[in-house]
């Protein structure tokens, strides 16, 4: 059985079940790399300039973890992933530069994911012709992927109802129930950044779990409908074209203008030039809606005690806030 590797970093947080249920129809074995942590992501520094992003420099240590326990590693080149807007250029050239540094080291899967319409028959295209490479019979590939898509939108579904991808994960998979993981009663606090900032637990230095040790709910913006996301963004006098930015202020508007949270978090990466955009829109906007904010900017030289000390102001803030 060809076993494929899926790097747990990046755009795992938000495609893994479609990626993981094609890969298993066709008849593959998924092997999913080690959650990030210290070695992993110290390994992944070491491997990569210093101009790349800090999620950037994780993933290459998430690919180095799967080296000798897989046959393939899916790398996707992801260009667009709604039409008319665009993923980060780091994404675009994530093979190439990942190729780079292992060489031929492991075999690769690196479909180009470019949207250009609204319809799945392009995303089935580039799944079918993946599936060529492995000698896959196209029927069984097709078949696959109406599996895939199924698997795909319970699990965006999920994330609707106010799951975090990492708790709609383990729904997903069986290990806990949507009643064990929800908790509607307690005030909500926003995080908006990109998802592969927001979920993944080293990155931001448990900083979800944190926040629900101090009794808060978290929204994000992948809990907001597309379809809301769209109608907040035709306010804005130009029109956003990073999908995931998009996302953000969509989302942002719409916790505000429902009066739904007590405060924001934004997670942003050092280097990251769609945030220093995005953040600065954002943090102009909930400024002046006299939101209570807190900006964290996070790289490989963060401290976590730094952290702490700032969120716990933080939240000090906002209950002295709600009992005034």
């Amino acid at each position: 059985m060809i076993k494929i590797g899926i790097p747990q970093s990046l755009f795992y947080y938000y495609y893994y079940p479609l990626w993981s249920t094609y890969f298993k129809e066709i008849g593959c074995q998924v092997v999913v790399s080690n959650s990030t942590n210290k070695n992993i992501a110290t390994r992944g520094v070491q491997l990569t300039v210093d101009e790349s992003c800090f999620p950037v420099k994780v993933y290459f240590g998430h690919v180095e973890d799967l080296l000798s326990k897989v046959d393939y590693i899916f790398c996707p080149r992801i260009v667009s992933i709604e039409p008319k807007e665009y993923i980060c250029p780091k994404f675009m050239g994530l093979p190439d530069i990942v190729k780079a540094a292992f060489g031929h080291k492991v075999k690769w899967l690196t479909p180009t994911i470019a949207l250009k319409k609204y319809c799945q028959q392009e995303h089935k295209t580039v799944f079918t012709d993946m599936a060529k490479e492995l000698d896959i019979d196209t029927k069984i590939a097709d078949y696959a992927w109406e599996r895939a898509i199924k698997a795909q939108s319970y699990y965006e579904k999920l994330i609707l109802k106010e799951l975090t991808p990492n708790d709609a994960l383990e729904v997903f998979l069986g290990k806990k129930t949507e009643e064990e993981l929800q908790n509607k009663d307690a005030p909500n606090i926003a995080l908006l950044g990109h998802g592969y900032n927001l979920y993944d637990q080293y990155l931001n230095m448990n900083l979800i779990k944190k926040l629900r040790a101090n009794g808060f709910n978290i929204l994000t913006p992948d809990m907001v409908d597309k379809e809301v996301i769209s109608y907040h963004n035709s306010k804005l006098r130009k029109r956003i074209f990073w999908t995931l930015g998009k996302k953000i202020i969509g989302s942002l508007y719409d916790f505000s203008e429902k009066n739904r949270v007590q405060g924001i978090i934004y997670v942003a990466s050092f280097g990251c030039g769609p945030d220093s955009m995005i953040g600065h829109l954002a943090e102009s906007y909930i400024r002046k809606n006299n939101i209570p904010f807190m900006h964290l900017t996070l790289d490989e030289h963060t401290g976590e005690a730094g952290v702490n000390t700032r969120l716990e102001a933080f939240l000090d803030m906002l209950k002295r806030r709600e009992a005034v």
